[in-house]
Parts: C-alpha cells; structure tokens; sequence
C-alpha cells in the first residue's frame, strides 16, 4: 500500500483503466477501496442541501463520502474540498462551508476545467504545498468514468499534470 492509501484507510488498491480520447489508448488511475457501514440515524436539517447521496457513518457522524475522503486527506496534511456543481459551483469544506483551494491548486483546477470546457471536473480537490490532487469518490462496483471525467483527465495530463496526481476512492457499504 502506498502512502495515499494508508492515509486513506484502504483496504485495497487496484487500478481502473480510462479510455483517453487524444492518445487513443487508455490510462491507469489508481483506486482505493474503503469499508464504510450506512448510517441508520436521522439526518440533520443540512444534509438536506445535497442530493442523491448515501450517508456513511464516520467516527459516529453522517458524512457523505467525498466528506470523509477531506477529512482523511486534511488528517494527512492536505487542504481539501468538495466541488459542488448544482445550484452554482463552490468548493465546501461542509455542507454550505465554502473554502477556498489554495492559489496553485484553484489555477491548476481552473486552467484545466477552462480547456475541458467546464465539464467533468473530479469531485475532490486536494493541496499540500505544491502538491495537486483530484479524487473521485465511486460506489464499489460503479467503477465507471464517465465521458466526461475522461475528457478532463486527458486534459489534465496533455497540459502535464502527472497521472500520479488523480485518484479514484471507492466505498463498500455494509449494514
């Protein structure tokens, strides 16, 4: 397990392979699996903002998956954010808690959507110094990237952001 993955709380690594468009071939992107159980109690009032998503149980809260994804990446000293893309775009740190990503990750992060004309940007933007990343937070078994998720990661690497640089965390449910 490499560093990301242990910070991470995988249980496996594995890798999904993605179709680029400008290459004709594909890549690569590493996947994490995490163990998550359902949560059973009632939402808060706040959970209500945002749509078609499972809540988990984490350290005996309702989180949403890309929400424990920041907070084991914040643990590992990263700075990290939601990308919430309805009703307006905003990076949330929380529910309604908007962040600002650093200034290197936000040119990096807008640079990229601007040239993959502003569609399928990766649900979570990471930052530790220099250090970029984009996670995408799947279901196990929805291992699918969409055409879009695509476009943006060949945009990404043809600008030359490393492939090392994208990741892919994926939760099992139980309970």
């Amino acid at each position: 397990m490499n560093a990301l993955g242990s910070a991470l709380g995988a249980t496996s690594v594995r890798t999904i392979p993605v179709a680029l468009q400008s290459i004709g071939r594909g890549a690569a992107v590493s996947a994490y699996l995490r163990s998550e159980t359902r949560w059973k109690g009632a939402l808060p009032k706040t959970h209500m903002a945002v749509p078609n998503k499972p809540a988990l149980e984490f350290e005996g809260l309702p989180l949403y998956p890309e929400f424990i994804v920041l907070r084991l990446l914040e643990r590992d000293g990263w700075g990290a954010a939601w990308r919430k893309n309805w009703g307006g775009t905003a990076f949330w740190r929380e529910i309604g808690e908007v962040v600002e990503p650093s200034p290197r990750a936000r040119s990096v992060f807008d640079q990229v959507s601007a040239r993959a004309e502003y569609a399928g940007a990766w649900d979570i933007l990471a930052w530790r110094g220099p250090e970029v990343l984009f996670v995408l937070s799947k279901p196990v078994g929805n291992d699918r990237i969409t055409a879009y998720q695509a476009r943006w990661l060949d945009t990404a690497l043809r600008m030359g952001v490393p492939l090392s640089c994208f990741a892919i965390v994926e939760y099992a449910t139980a309970g």
